[in-house]
């Protein structure tokens, strides 16, 4: 096969034959390597504040891997739209429905909304999966790579009893030693570790 461009003659045939890989997918095993890090971005608005002090399990946090996930299931829709459903406008009902319902119950509702928004961010990841089916062996080989990243990385951690920083810092890695409160020690034959 050739083409034309310009005067130039292309020969595009061993092109032909090059697999092209998905972006979606390419982004879904990035979010699987990714999953163990911490990578984001906290907002402390003043209806999260809890007796007018920060706590970051409750602050409005954006990690890296919910944009990943985002944009990966977008492109995947884009690409597939939803004709692997059946029926979705009865889905989004009863979706809307769960989700309005959890938020007028919680106590405080836009605390509720932003947990409503992290349960449906697990949806899309699951949704993804299913409609996806993305290779089996290949999501196992890379989640263990990663599991293996973040045990040499603890088993560090505990060698040198406080974080590594540097570039492990850019990753996610809290920033602790032996001496900051609240962390877990133990002691071991008298000495303390973490």
């Amino acid at each position: 096969m050739k083409e034309e461009i310009e005067g130039l003659q292309l020969n595009l045939k061993p092109f032909k034959k090059l697999k092209f890989v998905r972006i979606d997918r390419l982004l879904y095993f990035a979010l699987l390597l990714l999953l163990p890090t911490q990578l984001s971005k906290y907002y402390f608005p003043q209806a999260l504040l809890i007796n007018g002090r920060r706590i970051d399990y409750v602050a409005l946090s954006i990690y890296f891997t919910e944009i990943i996930l985002i944009v990966m299931f977008f492109l995947f829709i884009k690409k597939t739209g939803f004709t692997k459903i059946k029926k979705p406008k009865r889905a989004v009902i009863v979706l809307i429905g769960i989700i309005l319902f959890s938020i007028l119950l919680s106590i405080n509702p836009f605390a509720g909304f932003i947990k409503v928004i992290k349960i449906m961010e697990l949806f899309l990841f699951g949704l993804y999966i299913y409609l996806s089916r993305p290779s089996f062996s290949k999501s196992i080989t890379v989640l263990l790579f990663s599991g293996v990243f973040v045990c040499v990385l603890a088993i560090a951690q505990f060698y040198f009893q406080h974080s590594l920083g540097g570039i492990m810092y850019f990753i996610g890695e809290r920033v602790f030693s032996i001496s900051t409160p609240n962390i877990a020690k133990s002691a071991i034959n008298g000495q303390l570790l973490l």
